[in-house]
């Protein structure tokens, strides 16, 4: 495997499984230091086993807590002194038919799968800017179009999907 992030401090949220676990490894597998987030110890653990202890930084945090967020991003700067990619992937996604779901539901979906992108990328920005790095919001296809018993999650997932638009139009462009 080639050493193309070598040098490059990378947090992945939502690491503890799936799609930010792979992430995770394969970051690592190509030389970056990785902060693996979650809300689960024993998952990040796990996600972290193979990894070299010194390279990597497990970190809880949920991420729909702005103070969480902060402290993720302030322990990630503490320990490696920079940030190259930000990997928004946490996300939660109970399954049920709309009329049978809460309302409390609706703003923890939303309160992780949105606002946990919001706080993170508004949080490591100006870290990522230092470094010319990059971010990552993790989306679905189903934030394209609607998925049976996940409205919740589909709504959630498309505003993730138009938040990448927005950043790519204004994030690093002057004078907006």
């Amino acid at each position: 495997m080639s050493e193309r992030f070598e040098g490059k401090v990378v947090i992945v949220t939502g690491a503890g499984a799936g799609i930010g676990a792979a992430t995770a490894k394969r970051f690592a597998a190509e030389g970056a230091k990785v902060v693996l987030s979650a809300r689960t110890e024993e998952k990040l653990k796990t996600t972290a086993a193979g990894m070299n202890a010194e390279d990597i930084l497990i970190h809880l945090a949920d991420v729909s807590e702005q103070s969480a967020v902060e402290g993720l991003i302030d322990a990630t700067i503490k320990k490696f002194g920079q940030l190259d990619v930000l990997v928004n992937n946490a996300g939660i996604a109970p399954n049920g038919p709309f009329l049978e779901a809460s309302t409390d539901d609706w703003h923890k979906v939303f309160a992780t799968d949105v606002d946990g992108v919001f706080y993170a990328c508004r949080i490591a920005v100006p870290h990522l800017l230092k470094t010319k790095g990059s971010i990552i919001n993790v989306s679905s296809v189903s934030g394209l179009g609607g998925d049976w018993n996940q409205s919740f999650y589909t709504a959630a997932k498309g505003a993730v999907t138009n938040s990448i638009a927005i950043a790519r139009d204004g994030v690093g462009r002057h004078g907006r």
